[in-house]
């Protein structure tokens, strides 16, 4: 058919889509889990929750993009090659980045996701927002939560627990924010380096 039929370039467009979906999902939920990172330990369940629900997407993205890949050099007639250099080396950055989302980036996010659910729920952190008397109203508080109400309505402007300070006290997890950024950062330079290969095509 060649580059120049309407079938390529419809396949064009769905590759194209599938990098700013998977790419740009990728980039951006750097910033949510540090968002959540920072929010207080009641924001960051529905902030991880719904981050994770959004990097879903992504990463049918990602697998797409491979999909629409292949589909474009079949429909070339020999104007790109599976032998060309930037093609091999694209298809080895792709499988590098996939195996960076399942083996590093995915676990620590549902893991983080596990725990931000967790601290939300937590006593301490309950009563860290809500102050033990309105958690105790709620039935979440702790055992000592028998402050007077008015003088607990009083107090609610204080601050409350971070889920970062939540996270520092659960050493069962330590190093998990590290491994996500790791993760999430090693993709972000995989995807410097697919861009490049896209547009630059060293050896074609």
């Amino acid at each position: 058919m060649g580059t120049g039929s309407v079938l390529y370039r419809i396949i064009l467009v769905g590759h194209l889509l599938a990098a700013m979906i998977g790419f740009g999902g990728l980039i951006t939920h750097g910033l949510y889990h540090a968002r959540a990172v920072r929010a207080s330990a009641t924001e960051a369940g529905p902030l991880m929750r719904a981050t994770v629900a959004v990097s879903q997407i992504a990463y049918y993205g990602i697998y797409a993009l491979l999909a629409f890949g292949v589909v474009l050099i079949s429909l070339s007639d020999d104007a790109w090659s599976f032998a060309a250099p930037w093609v091999s080396a694209s298809f080895v950055v792709w499988f590098l980045i996939v195996g960076l989302i399942h083996g590093l980036v995915r676990p620590a996010q549902r893991r983080l996701e596990e725990l931000a659910t967790a601290a939300e729920n937590d006593p301490i952190v309950v009563e860290s927002c809500w102050g033990p008397a309105l958690a105790a109203e709620e039935g979440l508080g702790g055992p000592d939560a028998d402050m007077d109400m008015d003088q607990e309505l009083g107090n609610r402007a204080r601050p409350s627990l971070s889920f970062e300070q939540w996270l520092s006290g659960q050493s069962t997890d330590a190093g998990l924010l590290g491994r996500l950024a790791m993760g999430e950062l090693a993709t972000q330079l995989l995807f410097i380096v697919a861009l490049v290969l896209m547009v630059w095509k060293p050896g074609n």
